[in-house]
């Protein structure tokens, strides 16, 4: 027989929270093992920055869920009348908690892809959007973090529940917006940046298809709009949110789960000879592209890091030829 307050009824969500938070951060937990593990058995044991950014969104996404799991075991998922005040100021606390590591979260694993999209786009136009994007989501996750953070009347900035507060729906559909642009705009530009390389269709197409897969996120957030939405308009506005709780989880995971996917090994096999994993594309983008992208220039040759690997060298040589018809004297030797 079940025990009661465990079984998932009308009035008593806490346990579907419990379930799909811990079974998305198990999901993120392992697609990030995963991507460890390729990179080990590709020796590339030397960890960069955008390694480091997303090692810290998968702890912040750990500590995000835990203080969820925390909410949901205090009863977050019942109606706000079944629920003693001493709770209710417990699980409003842990979601303030929870929303800042959601938000830190999210910045830290779009600033991991867009670290990566600069080292692997031989054009500076397109490396000066990606420091633009990565500016933008810097700036806004510090609004972000001051608007949860303050949300409610002091000194009980995280009380949602009885303080007069900014009216959050409205705050989280603008973030939810902020999410959709910035995923879209992951999408776009490593797409835009494989349709100039010369390469098939099939490679063009495995390759863009983890960055793709971000429509998952988009698709998240516009599902998180729309329960917002009816979160404020139901009559009791704090068992309701369990619903964007649900989705807050989905978000988080999908966004970590796209950016580690890119280590799939089918992936980086197809782009091995392709982007070779050291950050230049410029042999495979046609030499108009590349003209435009500033790589005109002489060079010799350069010790790179592919991605994260130790020890690769890659040689790349241009010649530029002149030819001169004046300065020249008959019979005359330099």
């Amino acid at each position: 027989m079940a025990t009661p307050g465990v079984q998932i009824t009308a009035t008593n969500k806490s346990p579907l929270i419990l379930i799909v938070t811990w079974l998305l951060l198990v999901l993120a937990a392992f697609a990030y093992i995963m991507r460890s593990i390729v990179k080990i058995s590709r020796q590339a044991m030397h960890f960069g920055i955008d390694d480091y950014l997303l090692t810290g969104a998968l702890v912040l996404c750990a500590a995000q869920s835990l203080a969820t799991i925390l909410r949901a075991a205090d009863g977050f998922g019942k109606p706000f009348d079944t629920v003693s005040v001493e709770k209710v100021n417990k699980i409003t606390e842990a979601g303030m908690a929870a929303n800042v590591l959601y938000v830190v979260s999210l910045a830290l694993s779009k600033l991991s892809l867009l670290l990566l999209l600069a080292k692997i786009s031989p054009n500076k136009r397109h490396n000066q959007v990606m420091h633009g994007i990565s500016l933008f989501v810097v700036l806004f996750t510090f609004i972000s973090i001051f608007v949860v953070s303050f949300s409610c009347s002091v000194p009980k900035t995280w009380d949602y529940a009885s303080g007069r507060c900014i009216n959050r729906t409205v705050w989280w559909i603008v973030f939810d917006v902020y999410n959709i642009i910035t995923e879209a705009a992951l999408i776009f530009m490593p797409i835009y940046v494989i349709g100039l390389v010369q390469w098939p269709i099939s490679r063009k197409v495995v390759v863009s298809t983890p960055f793709v897969l971000r429509i998952c996120t988009i698709a998240a957030c516009i599902t998180d709009m729309v329960l917002w939405h009816n979160v404020s308009t139901t009559t009791d506005p704090y068992f309701a949110e369990w619903t964007v709780s649900v989705t807050t989880q989905v978000i988080q995971c999908s966004c970590l789960v796209c950016t580690c996917v890119l280590y799939l090994r089918n992936f980086l096999s197809s782009i091995e000879t392709g982007f070779g994993l050291d950050g230049d594309l410029s042999a495979s983008i046609p030499l108009k592209d590349r003209t435009t992208a500033g790589c005109n220039n002489l060079s010799s040759e350069r010790l790179t890091g592919s991605m994260g690997m130790l020890g690769q060298i890659q040689v790349t040589t241009r010649y530029e030829v002149h030819t001169e018809t004046d300065g020249l004297e008959s019979g005359g030797e330099e």
